[in-house]
């Protein structure tokens, strides 16, 4: 079955059934590109290897279609670009130009993933969409299943090749964070206080997506560790959310996970943005989770 675009939903719809293993069609035009609009974003790239150093990662994404970037030869090259968001992603847009010499212009075989890890260099991400039959000096457009979203775009080659890629587009819209920083310093109790008076109340972080928005939003603190809604009860010895919900996801750092009275948790600033054990007493920004309305109900 084709991709038919349905610009009235403002997206390419995808294969009705898609797991990400299948191998399908690219756009038949532009208008599945163009359904929503070109990401330009204060995003960074980066890529398995730099064949030179006129060949980075950047050389993707700067508005020429006659600087590339280009990895060395090695199998399973990978190029990446953060968007610094989290965006429902339509399409991705790539061109390659065609200098006569050079046949590994020719990407076919390589893979699109998108999603919020960074695990594997991006692939454990879901796929979007396996390249098949690319054509230089063309846009090849590959539209994603409608529900794929993510933070990290990921093109990677499962070939004993460079990744070469001179121009590539991305397409979406950006999700609206869930999540609020308050640049104050209050213990954890009394960021809970705060939260639920102005807002709804501390963060949980109970998925991958919930995880990128949370560090998004540490990103931007000024103290080393931030304040989330996860705090440890020693009468009952175990974890939990605030919002009543149980520690399922988690993403504690290596030896930080501690288990005693008065501790609550924090994700760092800077590094892995892992989860870490805090005494409640200390002072750090904190992360609430903004109010959500619940749906109107016609009758």
């Amino acid at each position: 079955m084709k991709k038919k675009c349905r610009l009235s939903l403002m997206l390419c719809s995808g294969v009705t059934g898609f797991t990400g293993s299948e191998t399908t069609d690219q756009c038949s035009s532009t208008a599945c590109c163009n359904a929503y609009k070109e990401i330009k974003v204060d995003w960074k790239t980066s890529q398995s290897s730099d064949f030179s150093g006129e060949h980075s990662s950047e050389r993707a994404v700067d508005g020429s279609n006659n600087q590339c970037s280009h990895t060395k030869v090695t199998f399973g090259n990978w190029w990446t670009i953060d968007l610094r968001g989290v965006y429902n992603i339509s399409c991705v847009s790539i061109f390659n130009t065609n200098t006569n010499s050079n046949e590994n212009e020719n990407i076919s075989g390589a893979q699109i993933y998108i999603g919020n890890s960074r695990e594997k260099n991006g692939t454990a991400n879901p796929l979007c969409q396996n390249i098949t039959n690319f054509t230089r000096s063309k846009p090849n457009n590959f539209s994603c299943p409608a529900n794929v979203s993510g933070r990290y775009v990921t093109v990677f080659f499962p070939q004993d090749k460079p990744l070469i890629l001179c121009e590539v587009k991305i397409f979406g819209e950006i999700k609206e964070s869930p999540f609020k920083l308050i640049k104050e310093n209050k213990t954890w109790a009394d960021a809970l206080y705060y939260c639920r008076d102005r807002y709804e109340t501390l963060a949980s972080i109970v998925d991958e997506e919930t995880q990128t928005w949370a560090e998004l939003e540490a990103e931007n603190s000024s103290t080393p560790f931030v304040w989330v809604g996860l705090r440890y009860t020693c009468t009952l010895d175990f974890w939990f959310w605030v919002e009543d919900q149980p520690v399922k996801f988690t993403r504690w750092g290596p030896e930080s996970k501690k288990e005693e009275c008065n501790m609550s948790g924090a994700i760092e600033k800077q590094g892995n943005q892992s989860w870490s054990t805090e005494w409640a007493d200390n002072n750090y920004n904190f992360i609430c989770k903004k109010f959500v309305p619940p749906p109107s109900v016609s009758l």
